[in-house]
């Protein structure tokens, strides 16, 4: 990947024959004319894969890390640093008023809390209830979606969710009135949990359960089913912090979005690492989600 675009810095040399006044008077402007930033604009990095992807032969070519990309090449006036860290990290940064921002959240009343939303950067797919082909039948998966809330209910399997994570509003309804469950850190540990057996499903999307899968050499043995809560299409936002600095990146980031969303380039981004079904949909809804 290119390395993100650095400020360009200002030289204290001033040619001999230009005024004190008039050195003052070019000072002044540049003040004026400059936006109030940090230092450096952080990105927290979640490791997401096909979403984020820190480590392993297609690092830095996720969706997320190409929408970060496209925007750190228009975004000149700042210095960009990319910081990989747990979930909650990523959210008590921007909790606090650092000058960090991160791709992509859904937008809820837990998430405006926390920071400010940009217009959509990206959408999910609807999550889907990932089990191992050995326990799908003892799960009686089969036939019509099943119900999260009755599997819960049952108490007779396991699960576990990923630590502040924000499913959407049927799944976190659901999942606010369940039994206590355990809750990880890193999104691949749910999937390295399933693939072990130590849980018997998990909800998650398809394109990550996969991909980390895969990576686990074990594509085959993971099934994705569709159940009753799963809800629409997930729209992903920026969030960045509630801070005049924070208003001042979302501002810039919506019109970087509005100007380019429409494009080829944009949307190969949104498209990259889908499989053929999740392409078709992506095609026929862009426009309508993207270009709102």
């Amino acid at each position: 990947m290119d390395r993100p675009p650095t400020m360009p810095r200002l030289t204290s040399k001033q040619p001999k024959e230009i005024s004190t006044p008039l050195v003052l008077l070019m000072t002044c402007w540049a003040l004026i004319a400059m936006p109030s930033w940090g230092d450096t604009l952080t990105w927290g990095v979640v490791n997401y894969p096909p979403f984020d992807i820190t480590h392993g032969p297609y690092a830095g070519e996720g969706v997320n890390d190409r929408v970060r990309a496209f925007l750190q090449e228009r975004m000149s006036g700042y210095e960009h640093a990319e910081v990989v860290a747990p979930l909650p990290r990523v959210l008590q940064e921007i909790h606090q008023g650092k000058p960090w921002c991160t791709v992509s959240f859904f937008d809820n009343p837990q998430r405006r809390e926390i920071g400010l939303m940009s217009r959509p950067v990206m959408f999910h797919l609807p999550h889907s209830i990932l089990v191992r082909r050995d326990k799908a039948e003892q799960l009686s998966l089969s036939g019509d979606p099943i119900s999260l809330a009755s599997l819960l209910n049952e108490k007779v399997f396991t699960t576990s969710t990923l630590r502040q994570a924000a499913y959407g509003e049927n799944i976190d309804k659901v999942l606010a009135g369940a039994p206590s469950l355990y809750a990880y850190g890193d999104p691949a540990q749910g999937i390295q949990m399933l693939l072990a057996g130590r849980i018997d499903f998990l909800v998650e999307k398809r394109l990550p359960g996969f991909y980390m899968a895969m990576e686990e050499g074990k594509l085959e043995e993971l099934v994705a089913l569709p159940f009753a809560e799963s809800g629409p299409i997930g729209i992903g936002r920026i969030l960045c912090p509630h801070s005049k600095w924070g208003e001042e990146v979302i501002g810039l980031i919506d019109t970087i979005l509005a100007k380019n969303v429409s494009s080829q380039a944009y949307r190969s981004i949104i498209e990259a690492w889908q499989q053929s079904e999740g392409l078709d949909i992506i095609r026929e809804q862009y426009d309508q989600i993207m270009l709102k």
